[in-house]
């Protein structure tokens, strides 16, 4: 699988810690995740700034 090959190359380059943003609305990809063991962070607020 991708994701055993992705997983096994953070250990290879000491990779500690992997984020990942997903749109809230897309529940999909969030259970797809989670069933790989990512955990939903709540104690985050992402923040955007666009310059006119």
């Amino acid at each position: 699988m991708m994701m055993d090959e992705l997983i096994e190359k953070f250990h290879i380059k000491n990779v500690h810690k992997v984020h990942l943003f997903i749109e809230k609305y897309n529940k999909e990809v969030v259970d797809f995740y989670r069933k790989l063991g990512w955990d939903v962070r709540d104690d985050l607020i992402m923040m955007s700034f666009v310059p006119d």
